[in-house]
């Protein structure tokens, strides 16, 4: 037991570890911080960094005809080196040749550099490079693991194997035509393409079969239902266009999959109605329709002529947007909780955490492009408590 008179040791108290019971990862800084923000982790990914530009190191440049903000390689014979402690220490190289001369600062430099460009010695300078990354890059060519997906017979005549492609392609000799590597023609860019392009479909093709795995409801509107009685009840006849959307998107509700169409057509083509009768399919089959628009504006487009269609039907539609508070907001709120709105339109207030719906059976989103992946996925867990997910139609006139 301490003395009374002692002063008391502190112990700094231990640092809070993850919740999940882990190490903390340790902080990186520097080089390898600025690899990491690049995506650059594994020895496959630094192999797979390829250039983004080719710059012809064969050709010099007298140094007389060099402007400020050219990359440019000459050579010369240095004529003064020498260390300057003015302001920050830094080694100043002064290199000659007939057309003129330039001045060499080096920031970060060791004893030696000044040795190795003593004055009468001929140097070959280029642009600043980013050294550390061409290492890295180096460095890994030789441990990744750059193996053929391909059989021999899939791979293209005349194409090189990925290993000599990605290799060739960081250090293209010099008799290497340049504008086939900017312009990607070179066999190595093509082999690269071979192998993004498998990599793409293979990529899709297991998207597809995870996606056969989900489950949705079965929506299915027989005869004389709600999307017949709409049907006959528009003021216009349906193109043969939109027949054909409505028969394909009929079939896709009635699978036990998850639909994900994107219906795309000029404005005024008349996306909406098609949508309208989607919708009614779903409702006929005792599930709830959301329709999503990016703005107040196309949302409310969107519902007075819904509204005009459907609610001569006996539909209740319900109106959600960020402007909407108060009473009228929770009075919608109440009708989607229970079932009592059987379509919801609205902007990404849709899909707040204080929306809930009854039984949500289809989602329809209108230009797609302008919401964000995750605020398009929040309309699917909206049916996560039944381990089910609503069938999905995309719109978009671009």
């Amino acid at each position: 037991m301490a003395d009374a008179n002692d002063p008391v040791r502190r112990r700094k108290p231990p640092k809070p570890e993850p919740a999940d019971g882990r190490p903390a990862p340790a902080r990186l800084s520097g080089p390898a911080q600025a690899l990491r923000r690049l995506g650059l982790l594994r020895d496959i990914d630094l192999a797979l960094h390829l250039p983004l530009r080719y710059e012809d190191e064969t050709r010099l440049r007298p140094i007389g005809s060099a402007r400020d903000g050219d990359v440019v390689q000459v050579e010369g014979v240095v004529t003064d080196c020498r260390v300057e402690t003015r302001n920050r220490r830094q080694l100043l190289v002064h290199l000659h040749d007939d057309s003129g001369e330039l001045l060499l600062r080096f920031l970060h430099f060791y004893p030696s550099h000044q040795k190795q460009m003593a004055p009468g010695v001929r140097l070959r300078v280029r642009g600043e490079l980013q050294a550390y990354l061409r290492k890295a890059v180096v460095s890994a060519l030789g441990r990744a693991p750059l193996h053929e997906v391909l059989p021999a017979l899939a791979v293209p005549p005349g194409l090189p194997s990925l290993r000599e492609a990605v290799t060739f392609l960081h250090h293209p000799p010099p008799q290497a035509v340049l504008d086939e590597l900017e312009d990607r023609s070179h066999p190595a860019w093509q082999r690269l393409k071979v192998d993004e392009l498998l990599a793409q479909q293979l990529s899709q093709l297991q998207a597809q079969h995870e996606r056969a795995q989900l489950r949705a409801p079965p929506l299915v509107a027989g005869p004389g239902s709600l999307r017949d009685q709409l049907h006959a009840a528009l003021p216009f006849a349906l193109t043969a266009a939109q027949q054909r959307v409505v028969a394909e998107i009929t079939q896709d509700l009635a699978r036990p999959q998850p639909m994900h169409r994107l219906l795309q057509g000029d404005v005024g083509s008349g996306k909406t109605v098609v949508a309208a009768l989607a919708a009614a399919v779903a409702i006929a089959s005792g599930w709830q329709c959301a329709l999503m628009a990016p703005t107040e504006i196309l949302a409310e487009q969107h519902f007075r002529k819904l509204v005009g269609w459907l609610e001569p039907l006996g539909l209740t539609v319900a109106w959600l947007t960020g402007s909407r508070k108060g009473k009228g907001r929770t009075k919608m709120l109440d009708q989607v909780a229970s079932g009592e709105a059987m379509l919801v339109v609205g902007t990404h207030a849709v899909i707040q955490h204080d929306v809930a719906f009854h039984r949500l059976g289809l989602a329809i989103v209108d230009e797609q492009h302008r919401f964000g992946v995750a605020q398009r996925l929040a309309l699917r867990h909206k049916l996560e408590a039944q381990q089910l997910e609503p069938h999905l139609l995309m719109m978009s006139a671009t």
